[in-house]
């Protein structure tokens, strides 16, 4: 995340860069705030990341993310989070899909 945070500064001309989290089980998803959507995601090896989609609880989105599916694609920027004094990771989630042996 350091490293990562050093390529900066993002904004109008230098895109923060997207990664996709292919095939990860949503763990906990809740509206937290007026309409954002907090989730947890497991990788097969058990890695858990936290992440979070803006205003999308009443998206297409939030609501894919609120079902708990048991895999889902994912994809979104990762940035610093700081929570009760110690930094973490956390995915700016943009967007989610169904892997194609689900749909």
């Amino acid at each position: 995340m350091d490293l990562l945070e050093r390529a900066g500064p993002y904004g109008s001309g230098h895109a923060s860069p997207v990664f996709v989290f292919p095939s990860h089980a949503v763990l906990d998803a809740r509206v937290v705030g007026a309409d954002h959507v907090s989730v947890r995601l497991s990788a097969g090896d058990g890695a858990v990341l936290q992440g979070i989609a803006f205003r999308a609880a009443n998206s297409g989105l939030g609501q894919m993310l609120l079902k708990r599916h048991p895999r889902l694609h994912v994809a979104g920027t990762l940035g610093a989070d700081m929570w009760q004094g110690q930094k973490r990771v956390q995915l700016r989630i943009l967007d989610a899909a169904l892997p194609s042996d689900f749909v």
